[in-house]
């Protein structure tokens, strides 16, 4: 709504494997020429689309989180030609990362000087290959995942040593209010279930005085708490189901370990505009209207 609101065409793209885990094919074969089939597919589509609704000469831009942060890095060193691009929750290698940057710098060299684009970037055979320019990157993650955060830091200062803008947005924890499921799973949470889930949490432990969650709603009993409640109204027809519910996605949130995030995205577009500002060169106070390509994945 905040993209649409802002004026942006928004392309939202499914993984291939809709019939098993449903994540994003990510592997970037550096020195193979093709594309996965997930790159494949999503440059099919924007090379499509965007041209039949009037907006192959705007901006494109690619978002996605967990996999499909991850699918749109390797999209990004595919043939996929991004703006800007944020990746949520997740990182690149840093040792695929900094690879396809040196074998940029190799090609981007071999052109000036005219050479075959092999000369300079050393790969034998790979003449059908494009290393176009890693776009700018904005990372967000949350730091409780350690392992990710690093990796993050990594990158980013990767990508600012070549040259390329970067930026990282932490979000941290957040805690339960007793009116916060029902401002932000309305209308299936009332405020009076709101309160009383707030309150059993309270009492069961799940929640600690400042309201912050103990345990990771991924493991904890959270469900049970609700269920066998006695003061919670309607505490039986409530959903619940994880990745498929409004209350469990809230938790994953609030506990802020691995979950996608929409609190940030007016500071990606406001990023992701800045960052194409200053490649234009100047501020023209000109339309806002980009085409972006949303991609979402576990």
């Amino acid at each position: 709504r905040v993209a649409l609101h802002r004026g942006y065409a928004l392309v939202a793209l499914s993984s291939a494997a809709r019939n098993s885990h449903k994540c994003w094919h990510a592997s970037a074969p550096l020195h193979h020429p093709q594309d996965t089939k997930d790159v494949a597919n999503a440059k099919a589509i924007v090379s499509t689309l965007l041209p039949r609704e009037g907006l192959d000469k705007v901006p494109l831009y690619g978002m996605g989180a967990s996999s499909g942060g991850a699918f749109v890095l390797v999209a990004a060193m595919g043939s996929v030609k991004f703006a800007a691009l944020c990746s949520q929750i997740m990182a690149a290698p840093e040792q695929l990362l900094g690879d396809y940057l040196a074998h940029c710098e190799g090609a981007a060299k071999a052109k000036a000087e005219g050479k075959p684009h092999t000369a300079q970037a050393g790969l034998e055979g790979d003449t059908k290959r494009e290393y176009h320019p890693f776009p700018p990157t904005l990372f967000v993650h949350m730091p409780r995942d350690g392992y990710t955060a690093t990796l993050v830091r990594e990158n980013v200062q990767t990508l600012k040593d070549k040259g390329v803008a970067a930026k990282e947005i932490a979000v941290s924890a957040t805690p339960l209010t007793p009116t916060y499921l029902a401002e932000t799973c309305r209308p299936e949470i009332s405020v009076e279930q709101s309160q009383a889930i707030f309150e059993e949490f309270k009492a069961k432990g799940l929640i600690d005085a400042k309201g912050e969650l103990t345990q990771d709603p991924r493991a904890a009993n959270w469900r049970d708490v609700i269920t066998q409640s006695k003061t919670i109204p309607g505490n039986l027809h409530i959903r619940m189901q994880p990745d498929a519910s409004g209350i469990s996605e809230e938790l994953n949130l609030l506990w802020a370990g691995h979950e996608i995030i929409s609190t940030t995205t007016h500071d990606m577009l406001d990023w992701f505009e800045s960052v194409a500002t200053a490649a234009a060169g100047a501020a023209s106070g000109g339309s806002k209207a980009s085409a972006g390509a949303a991609a979402g994945g576990r």
